[in-house]
């Protein structure tokens, strides 16, 4: 193969594209130092080439190979012999004048890199001179190394094809995500002798030409490393082998490496084949077993069973010799896939030895031995009752990882589900509903491996939502995971990554925050330069698209037996076709929806081989729960059995089916219910089936190395369409009904319901998509019903339809968006509207997640619905805040600039300075000129719609949304905090003869909010900063250096690390701490450090992920006050810091850019503000404004806020709000408003609770909970729970009440006795709050999803 392309040229190099040519003009190096890099354009590995067209004697070069652009330098490659933190463990390959010289003399010049040196794996190859000699060098080549005993490696015995609506950056990305998965196998399928050496190489250099097994070719885990057989990533990678080349006799010699290497005596097998030749380990041992069952299975291999058998059955026994009295297996041998834990009595040991069993009990009967089969499956059924005896959480809905632990891991649950170890189908779905509370934008997190996402297990979770009849949620998954490795910049975009870090950088979690993550410290010793690009445990996705998606798969040898079970329009699809081939023939199908204008209509087709046998399972039928009249095969009436109908091979065809029913209309039951409910049910539909297809038309040629040869027209676009002309249409026709048939309900017109059962969209997506026209069509008051994606227990997601402008209907509508947890006890007491803070928190991910939902309902009260909104402009509201045309605008706009770095202070010991009075304005006239462009570009892409985005109008929002949902003498209940009790503060105000019961926390006052210019909120707002700050110094000394590492020791004088954070500002002040590692390379500087640049930057570029507490790396000490939980580990990314790694702090930069944030917290505010066009302030004023907050207020966080709040520059925003209120802030209530504040707030001081409780002292009541953070979620108070959950129960606090914080920001002693005393019912409390501060954070910053 030849280079596609250049990626880098440094120094004097001239013609460098001849590099790329056939050698008749070559690239001219005329420098020491100068280099160049080429890019093959994907992964691949074997041994270069290249010619010396000139040389001297002098002449020498060096290569350096990476899979990663992000190792792309001259003087190292990336690391693959062993992995060190200085990620250069591997050098370069040099290339000397004597190499050069003869090669000239013998070969006309071209040289071949030595065989011993093989680089198995990589993209890029950079070339570098080490003489100032000028040398030519042209014809560069790399022989593949791989897939040594095929001539044709795009010649796929199998394919899968299908267009992907759902995925909106790529419609061919689950085919090309198929071929990926294929194509990375084939990069692990090696020649026998080119193993990695063990011992390793020395430092600098490599060498790949250990020997891997007993024959060749071999499958190893991964191109570049380790280049050894490893079982349980052949659990994975040989069902995509099976699936897409059919080339098995790779995995027939790496099974009979692993049982040449038994342990003759005990009959252990290996952990890994040689030369690694590790022990050790229960759960490789069994993926030995599990895929000498899959090799049976695909090759039909009987003589091979044969040979091994004698191994087998040993292996097994060893097996069965570790079951003791509890009737489950003891885990001893403890290495595994990197996961913690594992040992003792487990749960994932156990799932595995289940799956063992039952494979082993298939083996048993093929060899004939039926005492054997019966006895290992009667050791499988007693196992599978006692591991659910065991493990089984019923109140969780999932399994735990051991007896003594309630820590329910992503491996054992995956396999639970997939090895059906499960004893329902409700369980199977319970387990996938919990897996999914792991999830980040990313993927799935691992309990039992912190910070990580495994592509290897979440394999095995996607196969295991498929299994659990959540296909949408599998295909969601697909995108979050795959679609990140499969296009990120960071990887090789050809194959699939070993895994990554929870905030999507490479090296698994050495990135992250927890420096000393697990995962870091095995194998790996924080060396992301070492993580594999092509490795076979990540290609899941290519089985399980052909085996759930396509719906076809093998049940026995070869498919003498075979099933068909496609999940159609799964994600959204409408079509997809594919198959594979075994010994016995093609085996191929296909399934589309009908575009003919029939709603419903499929077609579903099946080539197999003569003299098979088959069944197919109807789509979407569970059993016979759904009525099906009549299903027909070539014309003839089929019988059905459990759903299911037995077919056999051969050629058929049939016309269309229908298998999604009718449009009908059900009204509710109730003549009372306000609404009318439309559902697409399957209603007495005939089903009709065909059992073959023109097999010569149905195959691809496939993709060759990414590229498809074939193209389908698109149709996501179209499907959406109609899924909105039946909304438009059926909203005329159900609003006649309810204004006709049913007129009114105590006085006000009911609410108008719909749900669009068939499409995966959210009601959120549908609305977006529907044309202004269109949605100023709708009726005001209808509600849009839909499921939530991905799906939430207890959730129903909606749009709602309101008038744009409150007081001028012409101005047409928007759609607010909006999740319901619906309550859980009766009689219900109404709603509770929430908002989590901002502005530009999306309160629908309040109730993102059952646990979430089910944290506030224990908090507020399980008698309430509670109703997360995204307010004007915010989140999935529509219009949303559209500022920029494009993300990328978004995020290239504030790249390095003072509102992304932060206003520096050179050194806080004198701020009389000129120096620092002449740089804060200099800064400032910066400042300004951005906020010009901001206004300029939301008044040029945004016009009059940002008019409606003020608080006044999201607080007519509300009432108008409560008379819908409760009535339209409802009363409005409200629990919000931090920017959330502004809006409270509006909304009693403004409606106070409207208000039930409400709950205001985090206060910021909202007189200076209506009253000054923003750029002078923070004075107010940073008057307990001081104060937090020095609780946090004083709890890091008391905690000492274990759970601080910014002490030197337990009890050191809080002023000495005081001290040194200053010294750390100042140096930043004058030195920014470069950062070259990660995702976006840049630089640290003082206002970064000193503020929240993390959240400035989510908020600017709304990160695609789902961090949990504990997993998100906010470095910016700012911000960390604000949450004393997240302390120590503010800690450890400081300690790191001022050792001089930024990575920690910075690295969280700039991963993926979305559209979902945008300028929506200026949208607010700058409504809300009084601005004075005529007169802006000038830099001289900002500058003086920041001197006042830093000497009068806070000295260390004064010009703080600026990033973590980014307000200021209204004087430029382009429109005015239709209503702006400016107080009474004294309005008389029925109940009380309840203020909560805590006492040292670093951001909503405590003095603005006790205001609003002075302007109100009749009708509003204050607690004051005594500890830092903002908000009082932010740290759990037993105390205040109980307070607030009795407000909405009609039990109005004391004013003044005042309540102590039951744990400290630093984990002690006496904190665990203090828990360990507390009540069941008290703990699950303190978890509740805990998780409502969670997801408060989250929602307020944007960087999760619902």
């Amino acid at each position: 193969m030849t280079p596609t392309s250049i990626r880098n040229v440094e120094g004097d190099v001239g013609n460098e594209e001849g590099l790329l040519g056939d050698g008749s003009s070559g690239a001219k190096f005329s420098s020491k130092g100068a280099w160049v890099t080429v890019d093959f354009g994907k992964e691949v590995g074997g041994l270069i080439s290249l010619t010396f067209d000139s040389t001297t004697s002098a002449s020498s070069i060096s290569l350096s190979f990476t899979e990663s652009a992000q190792f792309i330098r001259p003087a190292a490659s990336d690391d693959s012999s062993f992995p060190d933190a200085s990620t250069t463990y591997d050098g370069v390959l040099l290339v000397p004048s004597t190499s050069i010289l003869q090669s000239q003399s013998q070969s006309k010049g071209l040289w071949t890199q030595p065989s011993a040196s093989l680089r198995a794996g990589f993209r890029f190859l950079t070339i570098v001179s080490n003489s100032n000699s000028s040398l030519t060098i042209s014809n560069v080549t790399c022989e593949i190394s791989f897939m040594p005993h095929v001539e044709d490696m795009t010649a796929y015995t199998g394919y899968f094809y299908a267009k992907d609506p759902g995925f909106v950056d790529d419609e061919d990305f689950l085919t090309k995500l198929w071929y990926a998965g294929a194509y990375t196998v084939q990069t692990n399928t090696v020649p026998v002798n080119t193993g990695r050496m063990v011992p390793f190489a020395p430092r600098g250099t490599w060498a790949n030409n250990a020997t891997l097994g007993i024959a060749g070719p071999i499958i190893v885990d991964g191109a570049k490393r380790d280049r050894a057989v490893w079982p349980g990533d052949m659990g994975i990678a040989v069902p995509t082998q099976f699936v897409s080349t059919m080339d098995l006799v790779p995995t027939k010699n790496a099974l009979g490496t692993m049982f040449s290497h038994i342990n003759p005596t005990t009959g252990a097998l290996p952990e890994s084949g040689p030369p690694l030749n590790q022990l050790s380990s229960d759960t490789y041992h069994m993926w030995t077993l599990i895929g000498t069952h899959n090799y049976y299975l695909y090759s039909g291999d009987i003589e091979w069973i044969q040979d091994i058998w004698a191994n087998y059955t040993k292996a097994i026994a060893f097996l069965e010799g570790k079951v003791g009295s509890t009737g489950l297996m003891t885990v001893t041998g403890l290495r595994d896939w990197a996961r913690q834990g594992g040992g003792g009595i487990n749960a994932e040991g156990n799932a595995i030895l289940y799956k063992t069993l039952l494979t082993a009990t298939d083996l048993a009967n093929a060899m004939n031995n039926t005492n054997l089969a019966s006895a290992y499956a009667k050791n499988a059924t007693n196992l599978k009752a006692r591991f659910n005896d065991v493990f089984w959480m019923d109140n969780v809905g999932l399994y735990r990882d051991n007896s003594s632990t309630t820590l329910t891991p992503q491996d054992a649950n995956s396999f639970a589900v997939l090895f059906n170890v499960t004893n329902t189908l409700e369980q199977k779905k319970r387990v996938s509903d919990g897996l999914m509370k792991n999830w980040n934008a990313l993927g799935p997190l691992p309990p039992e491996l912190p910070d990580t996402i495994s592509p290897f297990i979440s394999g095995f979770e996607l196969q295991a939502h498929f299994e659990a009849g959540n296909g949408d949620r599998a295909m969601d998954l697909l995108h979050r995971t795959w679609g990140y490795m499969l296009y990120t910049n960071l990887s090789v975009q050809s194959t699939l990554l070993e895994g990554f870090t929870a905030n999507g950088s490479l090296a698994y979690a050495i990135q992250l925050l927890k420096s000393n993550s697990y995962r870091a410290n095995v194998g790996y010793n924080h060396d992301p330069a070492y993580t594999s690009h092509a490795h076979g445990w990540s290609s899941g996705p290519t089985s399980a698209l052909t085996i759930y998606v396509l719906g076809l798969s093998v049940t026995a040898i070869q498919g003498e037996q075979w099933l068909l079970a496609p999940q159609i329009g799964v994600g959204g699809l409408t079509e997809a076709e594919g198959g594979f081939e075994t010994q016995l023939g093609w085996f191929g199908a296909s399934w589309s929806l009908g575009l003919d204008g029939s709603d419903g209509l499929a077609r579903v087709n099946v080539t197999t081989p003569q003299g098979t046998k088959g069944v197919f399972r109807l789509p979407n039928v569970d059993d016979d729960n759904v009525p099906v009249s009549q299903v027909t095969v070539d014309g003839k009436k089929a019988t059905v059995v459990n759903g299911q109908v037995a077919l056999s091979g051969g050629s058929h065809r049939s016309p269309p089916s229908r298998i999604h029913g009718e449009w009908v209309t059900e009204v509710s039951a109730s003549s009372l219910l306000p609404s009318i409910i439309v559902h697409l049910m399957r209603r007495d539909g005939v089903l009709s089936f065909a059992s073959a297809m023109d097999s010569e038309k149905a195959r691809l040629p496939g993709y060759r190395y990414g590229t498809p040869v074939q193209t389908r027209p698109r149709q996501s676009l179209w499907f959406s369409r109609r899924a909105f002309t039946h909304l438009v249409v059926l909203l005329g026709f159900c609003y006649w009904v309810n204004q006709v048939w049913r007129p009114s309900v105590n006085g006000f017109r009911s609410a108008i319901s719909l749900a669009y059962i068939p499409s995966s969209s959210s009601p959120w997506e549908l609305a977006a998509e529907l044309t202004t026209e269109e949605r100023n069509s709708l009726e005001p008051g209808t509600i849009i019903w839909g499921p939530c994606v991905p799906a939430v227990r207890n959730v129903d997601c909606g749009g709602i339809v309101v008038p744009k402008d409150h007081f001028d209907p012409t101005a047409g509508n928007a759609i607010i968006a909006f999740g319901k947890w619906k309550a859980t006890k009766s009689p219900k007491k109404g709603s509770i509207f929430l908002n989590p803070g901002g502005p530009g928190g999306a309160g629908t991910r309040l109730v993102g997640t059952e646990q979430r939902g089910k944290a506030l309902a224990k908090l507020l009260g399980d008698d309430y619905d509670l109703i997360g909104f995204d307010p004007r402009g915010i989140g999935s509201t529509v219009p949303a805040t559209r500022c920029f045309p494009s993300p990328v605008t978004n995020a290239l706009f504030f790249a390095n600039t003072v509102i992304e770095q932060g206003i520096t202070v050179p050194s806080i010991s004198n701020l009389s300075s000129p120096r620092l009075y002449h740089g804060l304005v200099e800064q400032y006239r910066h400042f300004i000129s951005l906020k010009q462009a901001q206004g300029e570009l939301c008044r040029k892409n945004m016009g009059d719609e940002l008019r409606y985005m003020g608080t006044a109008t999201v607080v007519r929002d509300i009432d108008f949304m409560t008379k819908i949902m409760d009535g339209e003498d409802a009363k409005i209940n409200y629990w919000g905090g931090s920017y959330g009790s502004i809006l409270g503060a509006y909304l009693v105000n403004m409606l106070p003869h409207r208000i039930g019961y409400s709950v205001i926390d985090g206060i910021a006052d909202p007189v200076s909010w209506s009253s000054e210019p923003s750029h002078k909120w923070p004075h107010n707002w940073l008057a307990h900063s001081e104060k937090t700050y020095q609780i946090f110094l004083k709890g890091c000394s008391e905690a000492g250096p274990n759970i601080c590492p910014l002490t030197k020791y337990k009890g050191e004088p809080w002023k000495n690390i005081e001290a040194r954070f200053e010294d750390f500002f100042d140096h930043l002040a004058l030195a920014p701490l470069p950062v070259a590692d990660g995702p976006r390379p840049g630089f640290l500087t003082s206002g970064t450090a000193r503020g929240e640049l993390y959240f400035a930057a989510i908020r600017r570029y709304q990160l695609k992920l789902m961090p949990r507490r504990g997993d998100i790396v906010i470095a910016f000490l700012q911000i960390f006050l604000q949450q004393p939980t997240w302390w120590p580990l503010a800690a450890q990314s400081y300690a790191s810091a001022f050792a001089g790694n930024g990575s920690a702090i910075f690295n969280m930069l700039s991963l993926s850019y979305s559209a979902n944030y945008d300028l929506t917290r200026l949208a607010v505010t700058c409504l809300d503000s009084p601005s004075n066009k005529s007169y802006p302030p000038t830099p001289e004023d900002l500058a003086d404004q920041a001197l006042k907050n830093l000497k009068d207020v806070s000295v260390h966080f004064g010009v703080s806020t600026g990033v973590s709040e980014p307000d200021g520059g209204c004087e430029y925003w382009p429109v005015k709000g239709p209503e702006r209120f400016v107080g009474p802030w004294n309005a008389s209530l029925d109940i009380p408003l309840l203020i909560v504040s805590n006492t040292a707030d670093p951001i909503t001081p405590m003095s603005s609770g006790l205001l609003i409780n002075s302007l109100m002292p009749n009708s509003s009541t204050l607690l004051i909970q005594d500890g830092p953070g903002h908000c009082s979620v932010s740290l759990p108070s037993l105390c205040t729970i109980k307070a607030v959950r009795g407000y909405f129960a009609g039990q109005v606090p004391k004013n003044g009440t005042w309540c102590d914080v039951d744990v400290s920001p630093f984990p002690s002693e006496e904190d665990n006795e203090v828990l360990q005393s507390m009540s069941m019912e008290d703990k699950e409390l303190m978890d509740a709050m805990r998780t409502a501060g969670d997801s408060m954070v989250e929602a307020r910053f944007g960087h999760t999803l619902l």
